[in-house]
C-alpha cells in the first residue's frame, strides 16, 4: 500500500488538486481580508455618524445654555421687604421687588409655602401679563392667599428668564 499512496503523491492529479486547494485558499484569504476591511470601514462610519450627531447637538444645547445663562446674568431681582394683610378684603402679602440688575425684570409667577406647618404649598399667583421692573425701580407684587398670624411663609419669585428668588417672612 505504501506504494500505491506514493504513486497518488508524485501524479499528475494530486498535484492539480494541491493547486486548486492553493488557489482555494488564496481567494479565501483576499475575500476574508475584504470582508473585514468592509467591516471596520461600515463601523467607523456608523461611529462617526453617532458621534458627530451627538457632538452637534451637545454644542446646540450648550450655546442655548450659555446665551440664556448671559441674560440670566443682567438680571437681578430683590425682595425689600414683604407686608401681610390679615385683615380686610385683600387678604394675603405684598412683596417689595427691587430691580438691582443690568436689564429690564418680568416677575411671572409668585409661589407661596407655609414652613410652620410643614412646607405646605399655599398658592401659586402666576401673571399672565408678566410685570416689568424697570432697572432701579421697585414694584409691589401682591399675593392672595389667607395669612395665618405666627406663621412663617416663604414667597419664591419667578421671572420669564426663569431666576427665582426666595424670601421668607413671619405674619
Amino acid at each position: 500500500m505504501s506504494r500505491c499512496s506514493s504513486k497518488l503523491h508524485g501524479s499528475k492529479y494530486s498535484r492539480s488538486i494541491r493547486r486548486k486547494r492553493a488557489s482555494r485558499g488564496a481567494v479565501s484569504e483576499i475575500l476574508g481580508s475584504l470582508l473585514m476591511i468592509l467591516v471596520v470601514v461600515s463601523a467607523s462610519a456608523i461611529i462617526f455618524t453617532v458621534a458627530n450627531n451627538s457632538f452637534t447637538s451637545w454644542a446646540s444645547d450648550f450655546s442655548t445654555l450659555f446665551n440664556s445663562s448671559s441674560n440670566q446674568l443682567v438680571e437681578r431681582v430683590v425682595v425689600e421687604q414683604v407686608t401681610f394683610n390679615e385683615t380686610g378684603s385683600n387678604l394675603g402679602a405684598n412683596l417689595y421687588v427691587r430691580n438691582a440688575g443690568e436689564s429690564d425684570a418680568s416677575i411671572s409667577a409668585v409661589y407661596v409655602t407655609n414652613v410652620t406647618s410643614g412646607n405646605n404649598f399655599v398658592t401659586s399667583n402666576q401673571f399672565s401679563d408678566p410685570n416689568s421692573i424697570q432697572v432701579g425701580s421697585f414694584e409691589i407684587i401682591p399675593a392672595s392667599f389667607t395669612p395665618v398670624s405666627g406663621s412663617t411663609y416663604s414667597f419664591t419669585i419667578s421671572t420669564s428668564l426663569g431666576n427665582t428668588v426666595t424670601v421668607y417672612a413671619k405674619a
